[in-house]
């Protein structure tokens, strides 16, 4: 009996022991998988963090783009606004005239100066489309900042195309007018009336006529005031631009 107690001690011990390494394998094999884990953790949460602020930059560096762009917008409502204004006066006081005193000059030349001006929005879109192949573009999927991205770029390029086609007119009706100019008349004559002399001013009425009276030149100057398709869309563009820099220092 005694040698079978001893061999049953001797095996009871050994699977003792067994148990203990493998408890202890076990343990330090759970102990490296929650290392490994924390440490996926650690990995993720700072890639998501590094995704973040790549992505903040990219929407900074759009909000400081469209800053410059609503700039632009003003400057450029405001000489669309003063060509309006002084083509309403041209029309007002001076185009059915048959003799021109000097302020009628002065506005006339003011009026078809501004009207040869080429106006366009030049919106810096650069910051958007990095945005767009960084593909950092799908983290604000469906969110309202990507939304105002769309539409606000979709605004500009509606503008854009508006403008081309406006301007395009412009320089054709501008060139028909420089082509009619009196073969009496100096350029400098016209825009610095006020220099001349009483009876050079006198002498000048006939081209002053044949320039004012010429319907190629009231088409041009009237030409300023088809600008409402442009008016809206600025608008459009001010008010998104405004929420989506708004919406992005929040």
């Amino acid at each position: 009996m005694l040698p079978i107690t001893r061999h049953m001690n001797r095996t009871l011990f050994e699977q003792s022991k067994l148990r203990k390494r493998l408890t202890y394998a076990l343990g330090k094999l759970l102990l490296v998988t929650i290392g490994i884990l924390i440490a996926f953790g650690i990995d993720s949460w700072n890639t998501e963090n590094e995704q973040k602020q790549t992505l903040t930059d990219y929407l900074g560096r759009i909000a400081n783009n469209i800053r410059r762009d609503l700039n632009a917008v003003a400057d450029v409502r405001a000489r669309r606004d003063e060509a309006y204004e002084s083509s309403m006066q041209y029309f007002f006081f001076v185009s059915d005239g048959y003799s021109y005193g000097v302020p009628d000059i002065l506005l006339a030349h003011r009026a078809l100066s501004q009207a040869q001006e080429v106006r366009f929005l030049n919106a810096n879109s650069s910051g958007f489309e990095a945005l767009k192949t960084s593909g950092s573009l799908n983290l604000l999927q469906g969110g309202d900042i990507e939304k105002l991205l769309y539409d606000y770029y979709d605004t500009v390029n509606r503008i854009v195309r508006v403008e081309q086609n406006h301007n395009a007119y412009l320089r054709m009706l501008s060139l028909d007018v420089m082509s009619d100019w009196p073969a009496e008349m100096q350029e400098w004559e016209f825009s610095m009336v006020d220099a001349l002399s009483p009876d050079r001013f006198q002498a000048l009425q006939p081209s002053f006529q044949q320039l004012i009276r010429n319907p190629r030149t009231n088409a041009l100057i009237e030409h300023t005031r088809a600008v409402g398709p442009f008016m809206l869309e600025y608008e459009q563009l001010e008010r998104l631009g405004n929420a989506y820099v708004a919406l992005f220092e929040k």
